[in-house]
């Protein structure tokens, strides 16, 4: 089913650790034009703009981290558009040693609403973006600050608009995100620990 104005679809971005613990990103998009968008056009136009977007990561982050793919599904119509893989692979390329799995980078995206910031935990770092001090180093602080401006960046498909950030479904609120803020010290997700999963 084309995805029609004012809907809001759901981004899963799937990648995987050392070939077997997994690591999620999820994104909010709605569509702000006047004319529905086919289904293929939506996933190739998302593969451009996420793929567009993670590989500013890619020389910060451990060959060991594997983008799968990415799976949509449109939340106001409750039906699923598909998936898609990266073309070309994403491959990170930093050799150095990984840092624990729970230890990630993040960077948040406000709204014009209070508590209702955006947060994108980016696992797969390796020691060589750590200071020694617990923060990150200036190179992966604009390397994250690249990868935040390409998910900011105007975004349309077929000439029709779509804006990103946050969902809550049920109140059925849409909070557009309007910045990018990299947090300078490591952030943890305990749930990423080895064994337990996304």
């Amino acid at each position: 089913m084309p995805v029609q104005p004012g809907d809001v679809i759901r981004i899963t971005v799937n990648m995987i650790r050392n070939g077997s613990d997994d690591h999620k990103n999820v994104y909010h998009m709605r569509h702000e034009g006047a004319v529905t968008v086919n289904d293929g056009d939506m996933l190739t136009a998302l593969e451009a703009r996420l793929g567009g977007a993670y590989v500013h990561l890619e020389d910060i982050l451990t060959p060991d981290l594997d983008f799968v793919d990415f799976d949509v599904h449109n939340l106001t119509r409750d039906t699923f558009i598909g998936s898609e893989a990266f073309a070309p692979t994403l491959v990170g390329t930093d050799t150095a040693e990984e840092l624990p799995w729970q230890v990630a980078a993040l960077v948040t995206f406000p709204t014009a609403l209070t508590r209702h910031s955006g947060r994108k935990y980016v696992p797969g770092l390796t020691e060589a973006s750590n200071e020694g001090d617990g923060v990150l180093t200036a190179t992966a602080i604009a390397a994250l600050a690249d990868f935040a401006t390409e998910l900011l960046n105007a975004f349309s498909v077929d000439g029709q608009t779509f804006s990103i950030g946050n969902y809550n479904v049920d109140m059925a609120r849409w909070a557009p995100w309007i910045a990018a803020a990299v947090e300078v010290l490591w952030s943890t997700q305990r749930r990423r620990k080895p064994g337990i999963g996304s």
